[in-house]
């Protein structure tokens, strides 16, 4: 399978599509993504929910 990042136009709705193996560079790096990268350049974890959620194991399937 190609899994390589592209950066396509939804046809339908022409909207930016981020498709294949995305790093968060690569998300970080696109200008649609503005909010992003405003967001991770200011967040702030919360230490004692942090601490508290290290106790939890997720899991995703799909």
């Amino acid at each position: 399978m190609h899994w390589d990042f592209v950066r396509e136009e939804d046809k339908k709705t022409g909207k930016v599509l981020l498709r294949g193996r995305v790093t968060f560079q690569d998300v970080m790096e696109e200008t649609v993504n503005k909010w992003l990268i405003e967001g991770a350049e200011s967040y702030q974890a919360n230490e004692v929910v942090t601490n508290a959620l290290k106790r939890y194991i997720l899991i995703i399937v799909w």
